[in-house]
């Protein structure tokens, strides 16, 4: 499956100024949870004490186009990235379990995919443009160039904030680790 992909580091702090940028855009918001009736989405990013790190985003447009998955199990719905016209925003941030390390955030679609016969099928051509254009003006207006680690763009305030705590790049990528103080426990 052909797909695409943009990968950067962004802090809460931004949230809000993403959520004025995708309501003035007219880029709908959608979460896994809202399927499953446990959170009321109003078209704007979660707050962080959500605790929801990925989104969905997409067009009024292309709703009726999108895709519900079941699990069998336990009857858990999500959407289908792989059949749907989503643009999925995995937003990064400080993950509850470690608040010290500044993870990756990512838009990611699929430009394709195969069907039931095995025959490649493209999205439309109206959201895989759409989607490469949201990413392009996204990067322009949130991201830049960080001279001590060039694979990936950066927001202001990751930049800020990987500065300020000293942070060390980790994982091979997945994010920025603040080193922990240790406390030294020598009798004087």
């Amino acid at each position: 499956m052909k797909s695409k992909q943009l990968n950067f580091f962004i802090t809460p702090k931004d949230w809000e100024a993403i959520s004025v940028f995708l309501s003035e855009n007219q880029i709908k918001v959608l979460v896994d949870e809202s399927l499953n009736g446990d959170y009321e989405n109003d078209g704007k990013l979660p707050n962080e004490d959500d605790e929801i790190y990925q989104v969905f985003l997409t067009r009024k447009e292309f709703l009726s186009d999108i895709k519900i998955n079941t699990t069998d199990t336990n009857k858990i719905r999500y959407y289908s990235i792989t059949l749907s016209p989503l643009l999925e925003f995995s937003m990064g941030g400080f993950y509850p379990y470690n608040k010290n390390i500044l993870q990756r955030a990512r838009f990611y679609f699929k430009s394709g995919y195969y069907n039931e016969q095995d025959i490649y099928v493209n999205k439309a051509d109206e959201f895989t443009n759409w989607a490469q254009e949201v990413m392009k003006q996204f990067k322009k207006k949130f991201l830049i160039s960080y001279p001590k680690q060039k694979d990936f763009l950066y927001s202001h305030s990751a930049i800020d904030w990987i500065e300020a705590q000293n942070a060390k790049y980790t994982n091979g990528g997945q994010g920025w680790e603040k080193p922990i103080n240790k406390i030294d426990n020598k009798k004087h």
